[in-house]
């Protein structure tokens, strides 16, 4: 990642920029989030457990609650699982939709390589206007939730302005 951009989000946060997001994970990994999003009012997390199952779960209202979310972050100590990121699209798709808005998934996974060691990859995709932009990278070593959440960030305020800078020139034409 780029070193300019390791805090990103608590630049954003600083300046007080509202942000709702979900984090899936596991509860060892809660607890720095949190102190984050103590810290800033502006910050909203919504945490479930490691898995899409875990949403599904809790009651109508705290489901409610994640339909104005702007990133979605999934830090997994597990293998892809192709259901749980179709899962995520179908929630972003359903927040982009209601509210007219981009969201972003971060998704980290681990894969096999041929020499049979796991490597860690991160899965960014952006959802807006049932325009899906996706990107994918290994992940840098020492990757953590509040980088999945940042590096989220960063890619999704990138798409976001890609997005203005095509409108505008659509519009000049």
């Amino acid at each position: 990642m780029d070193e300019n951009r390791d805090n990103y989000l608590l630049d954003n946060l600083k300046n007080e920029r509202q942000l709702n997001i979900i984090l899936l994970s596991h509860n060892a990994y809660w607890a720095g989030i949190m102190k984050i999003s103590n810290k800033y009012k502006n910050f909203i997390v919504q945490n479930f457990g490691c898995g899409t199952s875990y949403i599904r779960m809790y009651s109508s209202p705290k489901y409610g609650q994640i339909n104005d979310c702007d990133l979605i972050t999934f830090y997994s100590s597990g293998f892809y699982n192709l259901n749980e990121l179709i899962e995520l699209k179908k929630i972003a798709s359903k927040i982009s939709s209601e509210k007219e808005k981009r969201v972003s998934i971060g998704y980290s996974y681990y894969t096999l390589a041929d020499n049979g060691k796991s490597e860690e990859y991160i899965s960014i995709v952006s959802i807006n206007d049932n325009v899906e932009m996706n990107d994918t990278m290994q992940a840098p070593s020492f990757f953590s939730a509040y980088d999945l959440i940042n590096f989220t960030l960063i890619k999704h305020d990138d798409y976001v302005l890609n997005q203005k800078k095509i409108l505008k020139r659509t519009n000049n034409k």
